[in-house]
């Protein structure tokens, strides 16, 4: 490496950053997803290749305090599925209603799984603990989120995944309400505690009919 090259290298590393030379490809640490280059995620304070959607189980980025847009609850596979986003109307309700979607556009979002032993799934009464289990939570790909668990999402504005981080605590609490034999109430609590200090919350409510085969409700 030339001399030039090592004194910049150096230079990076002394203010916190991450650079990838020409001459070797070294991936240096690294603080913040900002400190890489474009293609890179920073992972345990280390620039490295993929992340992202297709890597489902590596956690890097940042979690950013967030205003819910649109928030979701739908039912699948005898869970439940909740969700908060930053994104708005009919993007906002297509994100919250799937686990490996991707909004192509600045947005973040957090997916909680709860599940019931029995009951209707479209709104299963109880409180449920988010627990703080890295291996019962671990990914094995994009859609697989365990029961317990919640994760947070950011993309960037070029629509890129910059953040995957798995919540440390919290709870998603469900009440079901009876109005009518065509009409029931159910109202959402979410909570959601990451790592940093960061806690994602949210109220929502939303009214269905008990006849009806739909499986998925937004709100926004």
């Amino acid at each position: 490496m030339k001399l030039s090259n090592i004194s910049f290298v150096i230079a990076l590393a002394l203010a916190g950053g991450c650079v990838l030379t020409e001459d070797d490809g070294t991936k240096n640490a690294c603080q913040a997803q900002e400190d890489c280059l474009s293609g890179y995620q920073c992972v345990d304070n280390v620039c490295v290749t993929g992340g992202g959607s297709n890597m489902p189980g590596t956690y890097y980025g940042t979690v950013e305090p967030m205003t819910p847009a649109s928030s979701g609850l739908s039912a699948e596979n005898y869970e439940t599925l909740a969700a908060l986003t930053t994104a708005p109307g009919p993007l906002g309700c297509a994100v919250v209603g799937d686990v490996a979607g991707s909004p192509g556009a600045n947005a973040a979002v957090v997916y909680a799984k709860v599940s019931k032993e029995s009951g209707d799934t479209r709104c299963p009464s109880g409180s449920y603990a988010i627990v703080n289990d890295p291996d019962l939570c671990h990914q094995s790909f994009p859609s697989d989120l365990h029961a317990s668990c919640a994760i947070y999402r950011r993309w960037n504005a070029s629509g890129q995944q910059s953040a995957n981080q798995l919540a440390i605590g919290g709870y998603v609490s469900i009440q079901n309400t009876y109005v009518n034999d065509m009409l029931e109430r159910c109202d959402v609590d979410m909570s959601i505690q990451f790592a940093g200090g960061v806690a994602i919350a949210k109220k929502f409510q939303f009214d269905y009919n008990p006849l009806a085969p739909t499986a998925a409700f937004c709100v926004h």
